[in-house]
Formats: C-alpha cells, sequence, structure tokens
C-alpha cells in the first residue's frame, strides 16, 4: 500500500513538471505586447514625511539622484512586454509619514507578467538633498546607483551591483542582498564601523581609490553588510 501511495505520489511530481514545461513553451511561442513606457510622478516632501519607501521588481536599473529641488520626482522610462494587454505604472503618494514609490504591474498573472521578457525598464528617483531621514527599498533590479544621498539607508533584495555615494556620512546603512558587487563612497574621515556576513567576499578599502590595508574602523555610525556578497568595497574619497 505504502509503495502504491509513494508511486502515485512520484507521478503527481512527474505531471506538474512536464505540465510546467509546456506552459512556459507555450508562453515563449505567444504574442508579446510591447508598451513603451514613459511615466513621471512628483510629490511634495513635507517635514512629516520620515521615510521614503520604494518597492519595485523586474527593473532593468534603479537611479536614485540628489536634486536641489524640495519636491520628490520618479520617471519610469523604456519598454515593457507583457503576454496580456496589462501594462506597468508608476505610483508615488504619501501614506501617513511614508513616501511610497511603486511600480505596480497591472495584470492578474503577476509572476507571469513580470517575467523576463527582455524589457529594458529604468527606474529614476530625484530626492532633495536636503533630505536625511530614512530611505527604504526593496527591490529586484540589474544595477542600483545612489548618488549624492545623506539619510538612512536599508536596501533588501536582488541586484547586480550596487552603488553608493554619499554627500555626507552621518547615517546607518544596512543592505540585506544577494548582489556581485557593492561600492560604498564616503566623504574621507567618515565615522563609521562595519558588521559583515560570513558570507561576505571579498572586503576592500581604499582611498580616493587607492586600496589600502585598513582594518575594520571603530566609530559610531554602523554599516551592516548581510547576505551573500561577492565584492564589497569602501572607498572614503576626498572632497
Amino acid at each position: 500500500m505504502k509503495k502504491a501511495i509513494i508511486v502515485l505520489v512520484i507521478i503527481m511530481v512527474v505531471c506538474f513538471v512536464i505540465a510546467g514545461i509546456l506552459a512556459l513553451i507555450e508562453i515563449n511561442n505567444m504574442k508579446l505586447f510591447t508598451y513603451d513606457i514613459n511615466q513621471s510622478e512628483t510629490s511634495e516632501l513635507t517635514e512629516t514625511i520620515n521615510s521614503i519607501e520604494i518597492n519595485s521588481t523586474k527593473i532593468n536599473d534603479i537611479n536614485i539622484i540628489s536634486t536641489d529641488d524640495i519636491s520628490v520626482t520618479a520617471t519610469l522610462n523604456g519598454t515593457y512586454k507583457s503576454i496580456t494587454n496589462k501594462t506597468v505604472a508608476l505610483n508615488v503618494k504619501s501614506i501617513s509619514n511614508n513616501l511610497e514609490i511603486s511600480v505596480d504591474n497591472e495584470g492578474f498573472l503577476k509572476w507571469i507578467e513580470l517575467g523576463d521578457f527582455n524589457n529594458t525598464l529604468e527606474l529614476n528617483i530625484y530626492i532633495p538633498k536636503t533630505y536625511s531621514k530614512d530611505l527604504n527599498l526593496n527591490i529586484v533590479c540589474g544595477d542600483l546607483n545612489i548618488d549624492g544621498i545623506s539619510s538612512n539607508l536599508y536596501i533588501d533584495g536582488v541586484t547586480s551591483n550596487i552603488n553608493i555615494t554619499y554627500s555626507k556620512f552621518d547615517n546607518a546603512i544596512t543592505i540585506n542582498s544577494v548582489a556581485s558587487k557593492i561600492n560604498l563612497n564616503l566623504p574621507k574621515g567618515s565615522d563609521y564601523f562595519v558588521v559583515q556576513s560570513k558570507l561576505l567576499g571579498n572586503m576592500t578599502y581604499s582611498i580616493d581609490g587607492t586600496t589600502t590595508n585598513s582594518t575594520l574602523h571603530n566609530g559610531k555610525n554602523k554599516i551592516e553588510i548581510n547576505g551573500v556578497i561577492s565584492n564589497f568595497t569602501i572607498n572614503e574619497y576626498s572632497k
């Protein structure tokens, strides 16, 4: 009796696997709807906003750029391909003390809609230089580039490469990520210490691009790196 049940279970698993393969083949043979995306949203950054939250999956590149503006602007550009006539939408909205930025899928088969159909979407987010509170990212993307910020930073996601540059540093950083490479650029003389994961590959320090033999700093601002990361570099640069 037990052998018969085991055989039935095996047959069911094999059938599910075959059905899944056939479904993927059918999807690949389907005609894809192609959309040229060019969207922009702007929101006022009031003093009550304590956190900017960015949620997005299957974006090629995400760029976060500091500006002299007093508002937050997000743009979504590129090509999006879908198996249905549903596209993606950029949303920027204030909820309580949070400003949320997201790229939402309008299709009902979200796990398929956000599959890899050679989409070339790029999300650019422009944040005022004066913003110094929390910046939270929950993302899946190709490259993540963050330039000129001065806020606390929390990253949770899967990326190819992460490049971060602080204009001034008196903040906390927490990165939980699967990434090939992380480059963190801090002003020379920044006060920090590093807590690193056991799964971190190479850890490198440099000053103005020249590698040093410096050990972990023992300052006041915590930089916590978790996840599976091949290379992590902290570069202190002269202003």
